[in-house]
């Protein structure tokens, strides 16, 4: 019996988020490819940058990621409180 059943939700898809050491990647991709579980490989960057420097922080990251291809990727805002 499965840990999780998704079944039970009554979901169409769900996004599944982890965080895997990097030497696992391989093992994980391969492991999924036997499900038939599509599969492309991104980065996460979790950044905190002050309001003044967000602006310049989004372009800098657009200029620098940026192919032109599909699937370049997304980017989102979250507020983060101050400490």
């Amino acid at each position: 019996m499965p840990v999780w059943d998704s079944k039970k939700l009554g979901f169409f898809m769900q996004m599944i988020e982890t965080v895997i050491k990097p030497n696992r990647l391989d093992a994980v991709e391969t492991a999924l490819a036997k499900m038939d579980v599509g599969f492309v490989p991104k980065v996460l960057l979790k950044i905190c940058a002050n309001d003044t420097d967000v602006e310049q922080a989004v372009n800098v990251i657009i200029e620098a990621a940026r192919t032109g291809e599909v699937g370049d990727g997304k980017i989102s805002f979250t507020q983060s409180p101050r400490w």
